[in-house]
């Protein structure tokens, strides 16, 4: 087993400390539709928490997962699970949701050292059931 599916079966048990315990604290997370890269140890402890939380049924499925070269390994996987608390900006509706996404480890010295992570941002919140693409947050009361 690779230290990226060590990872990915970790926050399948949701589990972030031990998925985190499998990167370099100072390894480089790049999330591209929620800002500016950060780090595993800071933004990516956030970003797993508030991904397991908001979606207390969380399961990632690997379809492909192929070890490159030089210490990359790129996994496509589907994230699924039904909404149960806000994300990213996104109220909580209840909604089921499941997204292709590719993952692209960097690894060295057995500990991930890079994590970036792209999906289709668009289905995302339409599966989340955003219906403005302007306003993601939709709030009780506000004027559409």
């Amino acid at each position: 087993m690779t230290i990226a599916t060590e990872f990915i079966h970790a926050l399948n048990a949701h589990d972030v400390a031990s998925a985190m315990t499998c990167c370099d604290a100072d390894g480089e997370l790049l999330l591209p539709h929620l800002g500016e890269p950060g780090t595993l140890a800071i933004e990516g402890t956030e970003y797993f928490e508030a991904l397991v939380t908001a979606f207390p049924d969380l399961r990632i499925k690997t379809r492909h997962h192929c070890k490159m070269h030089d210490g990359v390994e790129v996994a496509e996987v589907n994230v699924s699970g039904t909404q149960a608390a806000d994300f990213i900006g996104i109220i909580n509706q209840e909604k089921f949701c499941d997204v292709d996404q590719a993952w692209r480890f960097t690894t060295g010295d057995g500990r991930i050292t890079g994590l970036h992570c792209f999906w289709d941002q668009t289905m995302l919140l339409r599966r989340l059931g955003v219906k403005r693409l302007d306003n993601i947050t939709i709030t009780q009361g506000a004027a559409l």
